[in-house]
């Protein structure tokens, strides 16, 4: 039954994001930020996890709110949901940078990360590489690469030594 509800959940919201609001808006992306990382905060394990957050306060992008919203919150949830309980830390940065008009978002963690052997799997429907660890349906993943595309940007996953690093490269849209 969980798992059957977070299958619902996850189309739910592949149709919320459909139906999105799709006008390019001014965000305010540390603000974004910060509530995806309250999100996690607040899920199973959330409060165990130290987060930094590297992004000028005062930085704005034109964009597509919900869509760049979601993505975020997915990836910051995958995070927590998906640490490695055996490390001392459990550490998630959130990094922005800003390239000409462009962005780029890093999402990295010292958490279990993906075999790559899957990288070619990584954002394909109903795809799960931990089910051991925890109940999904495999639409996360998915859905951030529709939300990317959404914002005329790219996502890309990089093992790292100890974890993960996912990354959105966006434009602002307005620019």
């Amino acid at each position: 039954m969980t798992k059957l509800s977070y299958t619902i959940q996850d189309i739910v919201d592949l149709v919320k994001q459909s139906m999105a609001d799709s006008l390019v808006k001014t965000v305010p992306l540390r603000s974004l930020i910060d509530e995806a990382v309250q999100h996690g905060r607040d899920l199973p394990g959330g409060d165990v996890v130290d987060f930094q957050v590297l992004c000028d306060e005062q930085l704005q992008v034109q964009t597509k709110r919900v869509p760049l919203k979601q993505s975020i919150e997915n990836l910051v949830s995958n995070a927590v949901k998906y640490r490695d309980i055996h490390q001392r830390t459990s550490r998630i940065t959130i990094e922005v940078k800003k390239v000409g008009n462009d962005f780029e978002l890093s999402i990295c963690d010292n958490g279990l990360g993906i075999d790559p052997k899957f990288n070619d799997q990584i954002f394909g429907m109903f795809k799960r590489f931990h089910p051991q660890v925890s109940d999904g349906s495999g639409l996360g993943l998915y859905l951030v690469s529709k939300n990317v595309d959404a914002i005329d940007g790219s996502v890309g996953y990089r093992q790292t030594e100890d974890g993960s690093r996912f990354t959105i490269h966006f434009p602002s849209l307005g620019a």
